[in-house]
Formats: C-alpha cells, sequence, structure tokens
C-alpha cells in the first residue's frame, strides 16, 4: 500500500515531493522558495466518478448503507462522538437501522465534569466559542444517557485529553494533528484506549468520525463543485497504531455516492434559498477579500452551517452549538 496516496488525511503535494506532514510540506516550501503545496484528497476517486448516479438513492438510505460497509469491514467500530449534528447522524444512521456499534468516544477535559467547578457556568445564551463547554451539558450528555439506557451494550468511554497531553505535548501533537486548531489540539492525538488494545489482538477497529459536510464552490454561471479542505479531516486524526482504521463516515472514498449526494443536496439548496445564495463561496471572491472581511465570511461560514444540519439530516433538533 502506497503510505501516501492511500493515507486517509490526504497528502500535501509540492512540485515532485509529497508530505503526509503538512507542517513538513510547508518546511520543505519556505526552505526552498516553492509555492504553496496542493492537498490532494483521492482526487482520482472524485474524477472517476460516475455522476448519473447522483440523485438516484435517498440520503438516508446512503448514511444506512455506509454504516452497514463500516459494519462489515471491521470487527470494533468506535464512534468519536461530538454531539452535533454530524456526529449525531453517524450515531443515528446506526442505532436507527439496527446496525451494531461497539464504543461512543467523547474526547473531554473531565476536570470541567466535576459538579463544584469553577471554569465555566453551563448555559445556552452565549453561543460563542468562549462557551464550547456548555455543549457537554446540552449536546453530549443527554446523549450519552440516552444510549446507555437504551442500548446499554454499547460502550461509552470519556478520555480525557488534558489530563492525558495537556500542554507539555504541544509541538509533539501539532506534528502528529497536521493543524494547529488551538488549546485543544491535544485533544486531536488522544484515542480510546480501547483502539490500540485490539489492535493488538489482531482485531480490525474502524474509527468513525462524522467529517464533514459538503464544501461548495460556485463559478460565474453558479455551477457548484464539490471540494475538500485539509482542516476538515484533522478533526479526526489518524491513531499511529491505526492508521488505516480511520473513517471519515461521509468523506468516504470508498462509498463516494454518498459524498457527491450530500453535496448535490446542499447545492441544491444553495439555489432554492436566497440567504444560503448570497453566502455561498464563488469565483469573485479572493482570497485578500476573504482576509479583510473575515468576520463577514466567518457569519456566512455559521449560516451555511446552520442550515446544511437541516438540510443534511432529518434528526437534528437544534441541540446547543457553540
Amino acid at each position: 500500500m502506497d503510505i501516501v496516496e492511500n493515507y486517509p488525511q490526504g497528502y500535501w503535494q509540492s512540485s515532485d515531493k509529497k508530505f503526509i506532514n503538512k507542517y513538513d510540506a510547508l518546511l520543505h516550501i519556505t526552505n526552498n522558495n516553492l509555492p504553496l503545496p496542493s492537498y490532494k484528497f483521492f482526487d482520482a476517486v472524485w474524477d472517476n466518478f460516475d455522476r448519473s448516479l447522483i440523485s438516484t438513492i435517498s440520503l438516508k438510505e446512503l448514511y444506512r448503507q455506509r454504516a452497514i460497509q463500516l459494519r462489515e469491514k471491521y470487527d470494533y467500530l468506535i464512534l468519536y462522538f461530538s454531539g452535533g449534528a454530524d456526529s449525531y447522524n453517524v450515531l443515528r444512521s446506526f442505532i436507527d437501522n439496527g446496525i451494531k456499534l461497539d464504543e461512543i468516544c467523547v474526547k473531554w477535559c473531565n476536570d470541567t465534569l466535576t459538579a463544584n467547578t469553577t471554569i465555566y457556568t453551563p448555559n445556552t445564551i452565549d453561543s460563542t466559542a468562549w462557551n464550547y463547554l456548555s455543549e457537554w451539558d446540552y449536546a453530549i450528555k443527554p446523549v450519552l444517557d440516552e444510549i446507555s439506557k437504551s442500548h446499554p451494550e454499547i460502550k461509552i468511554e470519556i478520555v480525557d485529553w488534558f489530563k492525558t497531553k495537556g500542554l507539555i505535548g504541544a509541538e509533539e501533537s501539532f506534528k502528529i494533528v497536521n493543524h494547529w486548531h488551538d488549546v485543544e489540539v491535544p485533544s486531536l492525538a488522544v484515542w480510546s484506549p480501547n483502539e490500540e488494545k485490539l489492535v493488538s489482538q489482531n482485531k480490525r477497529v474502524g474509527s468513525v468520525y462524522g467529517v464533514d459536510k459538503p464544501n461548495l464552490w460556485f463559478d460565474n454561471a453558479n455551477n457548484a463543485y464539490l471540494f475538500f479542505i485539509d482542516g476538515g479531516t484533522t478533526m479526526g486524526t489518524p491513531n499511529p497504531c491505526n492508521i488505516y482504521g480511520t473513517e471519515y463516515f461521509y468523506w468516504a472514498h470508498e462509498f463516494p455516492l454518498l459524498t457527491f449526494e450530500m453535496a448535490n443536496q446542499a447545492a441544491l439548496a444553495f439555489k432554492k434559498d436566497k440567504e444560503l445564495f448570497e453566502v455561498r463561496y464563488r469565483k469573485e471572491i479572493k482570497g485578500s477579500e476573504i482576509d479583510d472581511n473575515w468576520s463577514k465570511w466567518e457569519t456566512a461560514f455559521q449560516i451555511q452551517q446552520k442550515k446544511l444540519r437541516h438540510i443534511l439530516y432529518d434528526n437534528w433538533t437544534d441541540r446547543f452549538q457553540a
């Protein structure tokens, strides 16, 4: 297997060199005064896909088929759950179709979970990133409580990323996750202890992430194009002990019809919804304009996210998300 061409996160290419680590790619182009590297994510799959298949199967059915595909591929399936619409839909795709899911793993800082914590006050009023921790109270814990009662056979694992990594290993984590996300970057470089344990027993373990809604770009004729951003896959960093067990549920190069149908449904929505259409990413927008009007484009992104949650998933009930 070509480790570069088949690396789950994709790879970065500069001239004739390919890198699976973005930091190494950027260091190379800086030291050699080269243009920015290009990001490759299983390009041949999307280029060669038979697009006549689009609009032939419902998204709900495709979600079911994707869950079955993963179940048949692995002995043990772990869903890395964030409480958001993407991972919640993955969970429901298994649960609602009677497809076995072995484990739900949540990466969280356990110090925030104590009854007498003064780190934050749970509330749904503040929807900025400052109130991210409230997602535990309103989006994550209620689902875990529900699953523990209705499906006690599913193991629930809480991995304390802060105690496991803390800030001490931040630079090491950066090399692993290919992205300097924020102070939480260590959370992207911890995994369920059951993954390594079972891999060492020669079990096939699948680590499933709800990555991600489609990214669309429109040309001047308003034709829609699907593209992938390298920041997306960093939310599901491959475990070094089980690199090829990493599965992005929606960015599915082994099941491209799902990815294309999600993009198709999103494109149709952009053309029907005036508010969505106004915040589309389009040809005349230049990178410098985005930099100069960051708050405007951040607002556009949030509008897209909020609307697409309901367009692509019929089970999202607007649980709190910061």
